[in-house]
């Protein structure tokens, strides 16, 4: 994957992401360190419709997926898991 600095966009400003973009996704650099992806809008588009029935072929929903978002196996006892749901209940109202 190619990659853009943000000195790079600092520089040639709309061209720089442009120029990268012709190549397929990039990486965009920040301090010398990968902060985040680059693509274009029809790169987007495809990678959402792979995703989306995938997620429905798994029936998750939101509550499920807000659960095990970012989560280690294991990570909720009874109590946390309760807590975590009370507060996403406030959070729907």
């Amino acid at each position: 994957m190619n990659t853009l600095t943000i000195a790079d966009i600092k520089r040639s400003g709309m061209h720089a992401i442009d120029a990268a973009l012709r190549h397929g996704p990039a990486h965009l650099m920040k301090r010398n360190r990968r902060a985040a992806v680059l693509l274009s809008e029809a790169q987007y588009a495809a990678l959402l419709a792979a995703a989306a029935p995938a997620a429905q072929a798994e029936g998750q929903d939101a509550a499920l997926t807000l659960l095990l978002s970012d989560l280690p196996a294991g990570a909720l006892g009874g109590a946390a898991l309760a807590e975590r749901a009370a507060a996403a209940r406030g959070e729907w109202e």
